[in-house]
């Protein structure tokens, strides 16, 4: 059991919730309880299970959902692109990044980084280490 699970107090046979009461001494915690919030009684401390890791409440809850909708399970769609569909300005050869402004060389204007257009021209590795020595160098 813990806070806030739904409970029928054994002392006051109310249906109500766990709540957790920090016992104080002095200004230190001495422990921690739970207790009735009608009749303010200690309640047991009862034992419980781990829960259920994160995926598998995940798939239980689309289950659910799939048999209250009536329909089939569906599978989580997927979302990768393939590299030769990105064709965004920040991953460019033209493109200039700089604390203010963001440019591209290719057309000399400024750009957004997730724009995209026709001359677009992947970065490559060599360019990208380049790029680096000449920053380091100055």
């Amino acid at each position: 059991m813990k806070a806030g699970d739904r409970i029928v107090c054994p002392h006051c046979r109310q249906e109500t919730f766990a709540k957790e009461h920090v016992v104080m001494a002095d200004w230190t915690v001495k422990e921690k309880i739970l207790q009735c919030p009608l009749c303010g009684a200690r309640l047991p401390v009862v034992e419980t299970t781990a829960p259920p890791p994160a995926e598998e409440k995940k798939a239980a809850s689309l289950d659910a959902l799939s048999q209250l909708l009536g329909g089939e399970k569906l599978e989580r769609p997927d979302y990768t692109i393939a590299a030769d569909v990105k064709r965004f300005c920040k991953d460019c050869r033209h493109f200039i990044a700089h604390p203010f402004r963001t440019r591209c060389a290719h057309w000399d204007r400024e750009v957004d980084p997730m724009d995209d257009c026709e001359c677009y021209q992947p970065k490559t590795a060599a360019a990208a280490v380049g790029n680096k020595d000449k920053n380091n160098d100055q």
